[in-house]
């Protein structure tokens, strides 16, 4: 209306709002100092509902919303079962293959709380787990928190990595792994951990150890749980949401402040309707988030991919043999996400890491081969390994790529086009 009460989108500070007049293509138009920005129509209805026009204390709700992100991810596993069975070997002082574990002799219960180390040490799990007959028809994973690196292994087969590290500077981690898709319910499964006594940064992170006396490699979580897809797509439709709405409050944040304001009290909508305890509520809330995921950016904006890509440095903060085991461990793991998600591509340079897989884990080396064929594993740069690009002379640059491109056209019949080092 041009006359009476003014409105406000919600969200939106009331001094960069004016009062304006509804076009017949019903569009809310708001005027900033720098510029004019349009509001959906749909959310037209909530302006004349009674919804607060103002976000007031934004700092106090992204708070809250941030709370609430970590709430819903405990949802995910609503049941948890012990481990039937945990038996662990080392610590080996070798890296060795999977069938030299198998003659592995001395296995022992391992317990909650366990320290393991020193750095680069290796210790082989034994692991038996009976699943409940009440989760028949429901998937099933393992949940395994050693705050190290590690590999699952199932029937001789290198699955994925596992890690754990909260107090990373990324604080990213993958302690969840799939074990069946559909459990039958009472079943036995068994399975292999392959635990290394580093982390992400191999030496790096061991400078950042602050007891003498504990060391960072701790068993603290095994087990597996019940998975619930209702509550994963519920916690990350809303936590990605969140983290971008965050974004508005740095100081050189750019995102759009009428998209920013309306983020927050469309969150804040979600935290008020949504509660974890009544799943009747679910589907009303998530619709909230579906509408706030049909904001997009204009058609004359660059249109992005994302690529999955690890960018494992081949001799950096950890020994060269553990750098063979990153890759098993990390190509395992984009395999294992290409069967999940159909449209997943992972970008993966230098020649030598496909060569020590393919010399230690053929079976994995395979997998890569066919992920190849099918355009989703997707080899890049042309060169051997990622090489530095002062010292060394024309010569040793123009190996690099005569010994990459080989490799690359001999095994997947492939010639990289771009060079690839970040």
């Amino acid at each position: 209306r041009s006359s009476g009460p003014t409105w406000h989108p919600p969200g939106c500070s009331i001094e960069h709002a004016r009062p304006c007049s509804l076009p017949t293509f019903s569009l809310w138009a708001l005027h900033f100092p720098s510029d004019t920005v349009h509001l959906p129509a749909r959310y037209l209805p909530l302006l004349w509902k009674g919804t607060p026009s103002v976000q007031r204390h934004a700092d106090y709700t992204r708070d809250r919303l941030r709370l609430l992100a970590s709430k819903m991810r405990e949802l995910i596993y609503p049941e948890t079962r012990p481990l039937d069975q945990l038996l662990v070997a080392g610590p080996v002082t070798e890296r060795i293959s999977y069938d030299q574990a198998q003659q592995l002799t001395g296995f022992r219960p391992a317990k909650m709380g366990e320290q393991f180390g020193p750095l680069w040490a290796t210790y082989w799990f034994r692991v038996r787990a009976i699943v409940p007959a009440e989760w028949a028809g429901q998937r099933v994973d393992l949940l395994w928190e050693s705050h190290s690196e590690a590999t699952l292994w199932m029937s001789g087969r290198s699955i994925q990595g596992l890690n754990h590290d909260p107090i990373g500077f990324d604080q990213s981690g993958r302690p969840d792994a799939i074990l069946r898709e559909q459990a039958r319910g009472g079943e036995t499964i068994e399975f292999q951990i392959e635990m290394a006594c580093n982390r992400k940064f191999g030496y790096e992170n061991e400078r950042r150890k602050i007891y003498r006396n504990i060391s960072l490699y701790v068993l603290d979580r095994a087990e597996i749980a019940l998975f619930d897809p209702l509550a994963w797509e519920l916690y990350f439709d809303f936590s990605v949401l969140q983290a971008l709405e965050a974004e508005s409050a740095r100081p050189d944040s750019d995102l759009d402040r009428c998209w920013a304001g309306l983020l927050l009290s469309e969150l804040n909508r979600f935290a008020n309707t949504y509660d974890p305890a009544d799943r009747s509520t679910w589907s009303t809330a998530h619709a909230i988030l579906k509408e706030l995921y049909r904001n997009h950016n204009a058609t004359t904006v660059h249109e992005l991919s994302a690529i999955g890509h690890a960018h494992i440095d081949t001799a950096w903060l950890w020994p060269l043999a553990e750098t063979r085991r990153k890759c098993v461990r990390t190509f395992s793991t984009a395999t294992n996400y290409m069967d999940q998600y159909p449209d997943y591509r992972f970008a993966c340079s230098q020649a030598q890491q496909y060569a020590f897989v393919k010399e230690d884990n053929p079976d994995l080396f395979e997998r890569i081969r066919n992920k190849v064929k099918a355009g989703q594993f997707i080899p890049v740069g042309g060169t051997w390994v990622e090489p530095d690009c002062n010292i060394p002379s024309g010569e040793s640059l123009v190996r690099q790529f005569l010994f990459g491109q080989r490799f690359f056209e001999k095994e997947f019949g492939k010639r990289c086009r771009e060079f690839w080092n970040p």
